[in-house]
Parts: C-alpha cells; sequence; structure tokens
C-alpha cells in the first residue's frame, strides 16, 4: 500500500527538524569568540524602540529639515561607544524625574536616567543608554543599545 501524501509530508517536516538540529548542534561548537555577532565587535551603540512612548511622540510635527537633522544625530550617535560618546557632546543634559520629563520616566525603572539630545533647535531626542553585552577584548561590560524614549519638538520645561 502507498503512502498517503499526509504520511510523507509528515516525513519530510520530521528530516527537515532533524536536519536543522544538526546544523545548531554543529554550529555551537564554534569557539565563542567567532560566533559572537559582529555589532558586539563594533560596540557602537544600536537604536532600541522597545521603551518608546509613542504617546509623547512628535515625529509628525517634523518639517522635511527638521526630519534630515534627527536622522543625522541618529546616525551620529550610532557611529558611537560608550568610550568615545562623551567626546562627541552629543549628549547635552541628563533629565530630571519632574515637571513635564515626568511623563517620560513613566513606566521605566528608577536605576534608569533619560539623556537629552538636541537636533534642529528646539528638537530633542530623549534615550538612556544601556550597559549589556561584554567587550570580548578587556573583558569589560559595554553601552552598546541607546533606547530611544521619545522625539520632541520642542524643549520641555521643568517646572
Amino acid at each position: 500500500m502507498a503512502k498517503s501524501s499526509a504520511k510523507r509530508k509528515a516525513e519530510r517536516k520530521e528530516r527537515r527538524l532533524a536536519w536543522e538540529v544538526a546544523q545548531v548542534e554543529q554550529s555551537a561548537k564554534l569557539p565563542e569568540r567567532v560566533a559572537l555577532p559582529e555589532h558586539l565587535h563594533s560596540q557602537n551603540y544600536q537604536l532600541n524602540f522597545e521603551q518608546y512612548k509613542h504617546a509623547e511622540c512628535q515625529l509628525h510635527m517634523l518639517a522635511a529639515n527638521t526630519a534630515e537633522a534627527l536622522v543625522m544625530k541618529l546616525s551620529q550617535l550610532t557611529q558611537n561607544n560608550s568610550r568615545s560618546i562623551g567626546a562627541t557632546k552629543l549628549i547635552r543634559d541628563n533629565t530630571a524625574r519632574d515637571g513635564a520629563y515626568k511623563a517620560l520616566y513613566k513606566g521605566l525603572g528608577s536605576d534608569i536616567e533619560i539623556k537629552e539630545i538636541q537636533f534642529a533647535g528646539t528638537g530633542r531626542i530623549f534615550c538612556h543608554l544601556v550597559n549589556d553585552h561584554p567587550d570580548p577584548d578587556d573583558n569589560k561590560r559595554v553601552s552598546n543599545y541607546c533606547c530611544l524614549i521619545a522625539i520632541k519638538t520642542e524643549h520641555l520645561e521643568t517646572k
């Protein structure tokens, strides 16, 4: 009696799954230094939008030239890491947890400190930097995530 199409399909799926498991096992044997993703070697910031507050967002209010300035600042940010960011003066200020800034801190941990980056006059990028991965070259931890919180077109007042 011939195999049904469903049985053949199930066998193919099982063989494919076994092959994928074998590939994962084989790749797990690579030395850790080789297996690290490339972004850990470069240590540059990567943008992260997990904590972005869409209710605070003013991107829809950006003019074309302002949007271009925003993209340039984000590009500059991603060309830096925890060692080089201080020399760039990209980070304008640390924000307080009061006044108009209070809404930016809502839902964030008490250990998070939001940074302010100015673009195009009164435009502001609000973010925090995360020390998340080990530096494979010197066994220290490095900041390589920039978690965006909000993008505003106008300056916020603390009172």
